[in-house]
């Protein structure tokens, strides 16, 4: 330790004093500065005013108020928060970037867990189309024409030179005229260059009585109850064409058979059938 004169110590009595009285606290803060470097440099000691730059990991238990603003740069870092607030009107994604998003890559918000398990997206992907749905299955979002350029009551049909839905020339009631129940079991609807109409004339129905005023063309036979109960039916054999009815009761067949052939002869003949054998009377000839 450097000596120092009987006039230097008179003239610096006071500092001296002072010294003497607060030599612990002096020699405590002597000790924290040999910690933070042995050679009291004070350069990477934080201070309380200034601009510094601070290195290395730093962990801060508690809390951090920061009156101020943040600027947190750097090209891979995570931000954990409870709640986030901002008062702009955009919150941008993507900042900095010089290339877009590579085909099957998003950009957007996930939730994560919404029902438990799964996560689900509001996204956008490098065609500019909305997205959303569970992670792996963000499905199209169809966005439409202003206000102002829909007509209210018209069918909506898909613009693919602009991809939105816009409204078409054609109205609920283009498609199908009248109100309530359109239709029935015997005129159902048909759809015309694209309009649903009325058939004009009555289906057979099945399960009611109905007359039928047109002629009908049955290629295949008419059936009574069934075909094992009765029929009529048309035949050929060689050059005569005939037409029969038949009538069954267990093993009896009844039938009766008008005959026509190229002789122009024409006959009526009834037969019968008893499990074994034909028999068979002709009735009349013409």
């Amino acid at each position: 330790m450097t000596r120092i004169s009987l006039k230097e110590a008179y003239d610096n009595r006071d500092v001296i004093a002072w010294l003497v009285k607060h030599e612990d606290e002096i020699n405590e803060l002597m000790n924290i500065l040999k910690d933070i470097d042995p050679n009291g440099d004070l350069t990477n000691v934080v201070t309380k005013t200034g601009d510094q730059t601070i290195d290395g990991i730093k962990t801060f238990i508690g809390k951090i108020v920061a009156d101020c603003d943040i600027i947190q740069n750097g090209g891979n870092y995570e931000t954990h928060a409870e709640q986030v607030f901002t008062t702009n009107d955009y919150i941008v994604m993507r900042d900095g970037a010089v290339s877009g998003l590579g085909t099957g890559q998003f950009s957007g918000f996930q939730v994560k867990k919404y029902n438990g398990s799964d996560d689900g997206r509001l996204v956008i992907d490098n065609a500019g189309v909305a997205r959303v749905g569970d992670l792996g299955d963000e499905q199209p979002l169809m966005t439409r024409s202003e206000s102002g350029s829909m007509t209210d009551g018209r069918i909506l049909e898909w613009d693919a030179a602009n991809e939105k839905a816009v409204t078409s020339a054609k109205a609920v009631s283009d498609l199908v005229a009248g109100s309530g129940n359109i239709g029935s079991d015997i005129k159902p609807i048909k759809i015309v260059n694209g309009e649903a109409v009325a058939v004009t004339n009555d289906l057979v129905d099945v399960s009611s009585t109905q007359s039928i005023t047109a002629t009908k063309n049955f290629t295949n036979g008419i059936s009574f109850g069934s075909q094992t109960s009765g029929r009529i039916v048309t035949g050929s054999s060689g050059n005569e064409r005939d037409i029969q009815i038949t009538s069954v009761s267990g093993n009896i067949q009844a039938q009766l058979k008008l005959i026509a052939d190229s002789t122009n002869s024409v006959r009526l003949l009834l037969f019968k059938f008893d499990g074994a054998n034909w028999t068979s009377t002709q009735i009349a000839t013409l």
